[in-house]
């Protein structure tokens, strides 16, 4: 019934309740599509994408030395530096390249070993076939040379003779030098091998002057020495 001044109420009919619930229920079906489409896509993804393994140490940073009475592996970035031969020496030098750690040097003396040496420290060696078990690398001599006396421990520099593991060599008492030498175990700085081309005596002498030293480069150098 009509009154007047009063707004016509409209009737919600069956009609416009299914139109909405229509509506309602077809953006759950999209909803549900796209949800679908979007964990497809991406196990997709995750099972097409190959899954690569680094292997570490695949690349290499030493490098081969071989030559006539011996072969030995150095860190890529050392070069030899000199090849010295007469009556009084016959030693091979190298040195790193590497920014940062040009102050270390290697030499190795054959058959002719150094008129006068002096190390701070001794790596003893004893022959195993025709390459080179390594034993406890010294710390510095003065602490245990046998002719240092207590001024010379506190300020010589006068070099005095020093046994480590057995091996008899000449101390240097300027730990600064930091030195490192080999010597055989039950003798000196020579230790003598056995290649193919006969018996040879070998000297490692080692200096690293870097803030940082290290001693493993030399430690590994000398392991993988192999005498020819």
């Amino acid at each position: 019934m009509y009154q007047h001044g009063k707004r016509t109420k409209q009737k919600t009919g069956g009609k416009t309740f299914l139109q909405a619930s229509f509506v309602i229920g077809l953006s759950f079906v999209i909803v549900a599509l796209v949800l679908k489409s979007d964990l497809a896509n991406n196990q997709k993804e995750k099972t097409a994408v190959p899954i690569i393994t680094e292997v570490s140490g695949a690349k290499t940073d030493v490098a081969d030395i071989s030559e006539p009475l011996f072969s030995m592996k150095l860190p890529r970035d050392w070069s030899q530096s000199n090849r010295v031969q007469s009556n009084s020496a016959n030693f091979y030098e190298w040195r790193s390249n590497k920014q940062g750690g040009n102050d270390r040097m290697l030499q190795l003396h054959i058959d002719t070993m150094p008129p006068s040496y002096k190390i701070v420290r001794m790596l003893p060696l004893t022959p195993h076939g025709n390459r080179l078990n390594v034993g406890n690398i010294s710390g510095n001599c003065i602490e245990f040379a046998r002719d240092a006396g207590i001024e010379q421990r506190t300020q010589g520099n006068a070099p005095s003779l020093a046994k480590w593991e057995n091996v008899t060599f000449m101390c240097d008492p300027i730990n600064n030098n930091q030195t490192i030498g080999t010597g055989a175990v039950g003798d000196t700085i020579g230790t003598v091998l056995k290649g193919n081309s006969g018996e040879h005596k070998f000297f490692f002498y080692y200096e690293d002057h870097n803030i940082r030293p290290d001693d493993q480069i030399f430690i590994n150098a000398v392991k993988s020495f192999e005498a020819k």
